[in-house]
């Protein structure tokens, strides 16, 4: 039940639900075809969850359950390390990162979860910190965590970051330039055609909340018959689908699916074009290099992190209610967030890594007056055991 509305679990009943033979034929593996990238065509035995062979090794962070990604032998696949260097000496360093870390799951353990049973349990998420370049600087999730969230907060992370960097527009451009299999809009140009020719070059702090509203096909999303936001497609049968015009769809939402059609359609036997430089990147590296290595996301969970106003990177979370990740990424990477668990010896002294107020992107009016992008949004009263509501007032 969420805001008075129940969520359904399921339209068909038993009765609706055909009867299988049985008993069931015998399964033959000579069917199984490889597919390239993704799979050799052989069955595989699976691997107890936590056996370092699993890729997942349990461990504990900030007292808080944990786990993280490792090699068959357990060592981390990820440590801990500081960012690629920055003018000034900017950069994040393995101290800070270790201290996001250990504050943004101290964060989601007091958290209350939206999509867990029973009621007044912690959420239970991924973390991934990245730097300009979208490298992984470290990664650690809560013990039970969905497996999911690995690959999508990474996502965010990247997302974030590269959204609010100086170059975001630029390098999508030269990626559409170069792009030889399947379609690429000008989404530059719609992005500025719609909030200004400010955008996409570094002036505002972009969350995947604040992409994910340009990326719905409506805006503001929810508002039938509107047009799509920048950054997708129009929704079908609606005024601004018009002939010859891609339009939306769950499998078609725009910018997300082309930075990584030719890697989807690879496996077919359609060669991507231009090559890659990195072999498993989802999308162009020679341009994008590990910016957005595994894609973009279109749902919030990130925030950029930022020193004395300027760029250093992100943090994404993936597990829970978006608006859970929201909370748990702003408010871990916050002032308060971090001298909850004694780290005062990190971070801006009033900001901690969040992104000065008047650079972020719920300062920006698109084309419908008074309608601003959202930068995160927090749950009322979200932390157990505490009776207080605006969390994330003042961070």
């Amino acid at each position: 039940n969420v805001i008075g509305k129940s969520f359904r679990y399921t339209d068909l009943s038993y009765s609706d639900v055909e009867e299988l033979p049985d008993p069931l034929p015998p399964f033959d593996p000579s069917g199984l075809v490889p597919v390239s990238l993704l799979s050799d065509g052989k069955v595989r035995a699976g691997v107890t969850f936590g056996n370092p062979e699993s890729g997942i090794t349990k461990t504990t962070r900030a007292g808080v359950p944990a786990a993280i990604l490792t090699d068959a032998a357990g060592n981390p696949r990820f440590p801990t390390r500081g960012g690629t260097p920055l003018a000034g000496g900017i950069e994040l360093t393995a101290t800070e990162v270790d201290a996001l870390l250990d504050s943004v799951i101290f964060t989601a353990n007091r958290t209350r979860a939206q999509i867990r049973n029973p009621r007044n349990t912690p959420a239970q998420v991924s973390i991934w910190i990245v730097d300009t370049e979208g490298v992984v600087l470290g990664q650690v999730r809560t013990g039970d965590g969905p497996v999911f969230g690995l690959d999508v907060a990474l996502q965010k992370a990247r997302t974030a970051t590269f959204f609010s960097s100086v170059d975001a527009g630029d390098r999508l451009d030269d990626v559409r330039a170069r792009n030889a299999v399947g379609d690429f809009d000008d989404y530059v140009g719609q992005v500025r055609a719609f909030l200004g020719d400010e955008a996409l070059r570094g002036f505002h702090a972009f969350a995947d909340r604040s992409g994910g509203n340009l990326s719905r096909p409506f805006f503001p999303d929810g508002i039938n018959d509107k047009s799509n936001g920048p950054l997708s497609h129009p929704f079908p049968g609606s005024s601004a689908a018009v002939p010859g015009v891609r339009t939306w769809s769950p499998f078609n939402t725009g910018l997300q699916l082309d930075l990584v059609f030719q890697r989807l359609v690879q496996p077919l036997g359609i060669p991507v074009s231009p090559p890659t430089a990195v072999p498993d990147s989802c999308t162009d590296s020679s341009v994008l290099g590990s910016r957005l290595r595994n894609g973009i996301q279109i749902f919030p969970g990130s925030v950029p992190l930022y020193r004395n106003g300027t760029l250093i990177g992100g943090v994404g979370i993936s597990g829970d209610g978006v608006d859970q990740d929201d909370l748990i990424c702003f408010y871990g990477v916050s002032r308060k967030g971090l001298d909850a668990i004694g780290r005062t010896d990190v971070g801006d002294p009033v900001l901690g890594f969040n992104a000065p107020p008047e650079i972020r992107a719920d300062n920006i009016v698109g084309p419908i007056d008074n309608t601003r992008l959202r930068f995160v949004n927090c749950p009322e009263s979200p932390f157990l055991g505490s009776s207080e509501q605006q969390v994330c007032g003042g961070l």
